[in-house]
């Protein structure tokens, strides 16, 4: 949340005047600069490297060779649909007999489902591959080998410790596994094994046709874009605005209709990314793999139109989602001393709250696992983390409570019995509690470089790309400058709830963005100075370049804390006031009259005193004038006017925020 977060300046670098590009690099030492930024085919591993890929590729050559029925087992988020697609498509051209099946979010569940399982795989049926799960599978691989099935796992998740009776297991966390990186994701080990098919079969490159699938996979899950992971996703991601896939090709030409330029990782993060999920949160994932396995072009842009709808449903039912979460956290749970958050209700949608969880994390800044209940005594959900916690680790502290989980260290999954909802809760936060982990009052921005406004140049932006693409383990460097001054603010968005804002410094403007900050409104004050960190990036409007910053956080420059903390607490109306108070301060003023001026510094409690004139504002029984948070003048008082304080928006707000 905007000015509520802690600015970890302890190594932050200033390069006022200098190189940006080289600057980062230095900071960031890059062993091998020219294999960074410019990454070669030939920096791919050997994928037979991994202990167990002769084995898997001598059973699909068999498999093709004697016309066996093959299972692509896969899953609904981006990952395992990209991994599902790119070893779909390179089986087909082999000319295997090769079906695929994506689970249904809400039916299936996540990973092997042994009904599933009992329905897809046929006498025809010899050999099944999982992509993206199958890890943690013991008991269905088990079934799968009773019934005369050779099962290969491609994986990327971490095993329990031990590994499920599969023909072969191709998984980079897997402790013997060989292979030199372990941080690969679901779509990167289908490559691997693709490639290693290729150098068997001797089809040359053929593997790199799908390398851009990898790379959206790459980017979707989150994982370290370090090592290989930087070599596909860049690699991948020069092609992918070229890409020969025709429904990703009419996605992206939908998505972005006005540009011709590579696409950048924020791109497929914010906007390309949650079409291709939106189909197995809001309805089933089989159209988001439908369109990256079509090769009919009207089809596609059916699709992508499609995907595109599920997605805009997604984003409302977000935003209502996450308002009764925070309703419920607010009314029903005492978060003193609580580290880990779990809540559960029947109408949040188990598709949404995965996403909804991430922005509850924002807000109180610990753990959240939040589920679905069901009429079958059934829950399930989704969680996300903080650093510091690793949530699978965690829920496999609980796993005696727990139908089944899996995940990473920063997001999970999980079904339990509804009646064990409580003893969960107390167990993952006694886990927390004997872990030694703390909530932290406020998040932490690491500011990696203070620069001028003179350094944010479209030229210092376009040598920064070279960088790209930005992810976990190579972000988007954050920058500082301090004692900007606001010229202007916009609003933006359906809800007015983002803010178009330009500051200037040294007679140079910076144009900036900030997301979702409506509740700090009434403290970006234009003609203020502040202290602000955001992110840079080029944009193209009409043919024409600018850079534009995204703003992280904002400070005001040159402010006491006493202060600065009493305005936040005005913005956020998390002061505490009540009825009392609020009489004592109109009869306060007046006592004092219109010709009286407050100056706020000298004030005991800045943030209540304006909490309390808005209120009196708001009910038309004052008007007041705030002259930079330094001064206050009352210009009118109505003595006679008689008004609920329910009729406040601000006094409403109060009591919802608990601060009445």
């Amino acid at each position: 949340m905007i000015f509520k977060n802690d600015w970890n300046t302890t190594e932050t670098r200033d390069i006022k005047g200098r190189n940006i590009a080289e600057e980062i690099l230095k900071s960031r030492k890059i062993c091998n600069i020219d294999k960074y930024l410019y990454p070669k085919i030939m920096d791919l591993y050997d994928p037979f490297l991994f202990r167990q890929m002769n084995k898997a590729v001598d059973r699909i050559i068999d498999a093709l060779d004697n016309m066996e029925g093959v299972v692509v087992y896969g899953d609904y988020d981006t990952d395992g649909i990209t991994a599902t697609a790119i070893l779909y498509r390179f089986l087909l051209s082999l000319g295997v007999n090769v079906q695929y099946f994506i689970p249904d979010r809400k039916k299936d569940g996540y990973g092997l489902n042994s009904d599933v399982l009992e329905d897809i795989l046929d006498e025809d049926i010899s050999l099944l591959i999982t992509v993206d799960c199958g890890i943690t599978s013991l008991h269905q691989v088990e079934f799968v080998n009773e019934i005369g099935i050779d099962c290969i796992i491609t994986d990327h998740h971490v095993p329990e410790s031990q590994l499920p009776d599969a023909f072969a297991v191709i998984c980079p966390e897997e402790e013997n596994s060989g292979y030199p990186f372990k941080q690969l994701c679901g779509a990167g080990v289908a490559l691997k094994l693709v490639q290693a098919l290729c150098v068997r079969l001797d089809r040359g490159d053929e593997y790199l046709r799908y390398i851009d699938l990898a790379a959206l996979g790459t980017i979707a899950d989150l994982v370290p874009l370090t090592d290989e992971n930087r070599v596909i996703a860049k690699i991948g991601m020069d092609i992918l605005r070229n890409t020969d896939n025709p429904g990703l090709r009419s996605l992206i030409e939908l998505s972005f209709p006005d540009s011709t330029k590579k696409l950048t990782s924020n791109q497929l993060a914010f906007n390309l990314i949650p079409k291709i999920n939106s189909s197995g949160r809001m309805d089933n994932a089989c159209y988001s793999i439908r369109l990256l396995l079509t090769d009919d072009k009207s089809e596609c842009i059916d699709l992508s139109k499609k995907l595109n709808d599920f997605n805009i449903r997604r984003q409302n039912e977000q935003r209502e989602i996450t308002g009764k979460v925070i309703k419920c956290i607010e009314k029903e749970i005492d978060l003193n001393g609580l580290k880990v958050i779990v809540c559960a209700d029947k109408e949040w949608d188990q598709g949404i709250i995965g996403i909804v969880s991430s922005h509850i994390v924002e807000r109180y800044n610990r753990p959240v696992l939040l589920l679905q209940t069901g009429d079958d005594a059934i829950s399930t959900g989704s969680g996300r983390s903080v650093e510091g916690f690793d949530l699978v680790s965690a829920l496999a502290a609980c796993d005696g409570k727990l139908i089944k989980y899996g995940g990473h260290r920063m997001a999970a999954g999980l079904s339990i019995h509804q009646n064990d909802i409580p003893d969960f809760s107390r167990m993952i936060n006694d886990y927390a509690k004997n872990s030694g982990f703390e909530v932290k009052s406020k998040k932490s921005i690491k500011v990696d470089f203070s620069i001028d406004a003179n350094d944010i140049t479209i030229a210092n932006v376009k040598t920064m790309s070279c960088l790209e693409p930005y992810g976990c383990e190579n972000e988007n460097p954050v920058f500082i400058v301090k004692n900007a001054i606001l010229r202007e603010k916009k609003h933006l968005g359906k809800d007015n709830n983002h803010l178009s804002m330009t500051f200037s410094k040294n007679n140079k403007y910076i144009n900036c963005i900030a997301f979702n900050i409506s509740s700090a409104d009434k403290i970006i004050i234009e003609g203020h100075e502040y202290d602000i960190v955001f992110k840079m990036s080029l944009n193209t409007f009409n043919n024409n370049e600018c850079v534009s910053c995204e703003i992280l956080d904002m400070k005001f420059s040159n402010m006491e804390d006493r202060m600065t903390d009493s305005l936040i607490s005005y913005a956020y109306t998390d002061k505490f006031i009540n009825r009392e108070h609020i009489a004592r301060i109109f009869k306060e003023i007046v006592s004092n009259g219109t010709e009286y001026k407050y100056e706020l510094r000298k004030i005991d409690e800045p943030g209540s005193f304006l909490i309390i004139l808005d209120i009196l504002q708001e009910l038309c029984i004052i008007k007041y004038n705030n002259m930079n948070f330094e001064y206050v003048f009352i210009n009118e008082i109505n003595r006679s006017v008689k008004k609920d304080l329910d009729d406040s928006k601000t006094f409403l707000k109060a009591k919802a925020n608990g601060t009445v």
